[in-house]
């Protein structure tokens, strides 16, 4: 896991199997921190999408050039 030096924390995780990912990008890059849609509203961008999971909400979003991303509610 990377840690930028505001706390921002990158996760890159190896695919589990042979199957294409369900987005596009960097298979479907996770990113964790409090308070994400603060932070995709800074970043000009608009949550797309809310899924709930176990761990909390997952917000999802697009970025300038189309790559779909996922942000976890999480401290780290």
């Amino acid at each position: 896991m990377f840690t930028a030096d505001d706390g921002l924390r990158i996760e890159v995780k190896k695919k589990k199997g042979d199957e294409l990912p369900q987005m596009y990008g960097f298979c479907n890059p996770c990113l964790r921190r409090l308070d994400p849609p603060t932070l995709i509203a800074k970043l000009g961008l608009e949550v797309a999408s809310i899924r709930e999971t176990d761990m909390g909400p997952v917000y999802f979003f697009c970025d300038h050039e189309g790559v779909t991303w996922h942000i976890k509610d999480l401290p780290e």
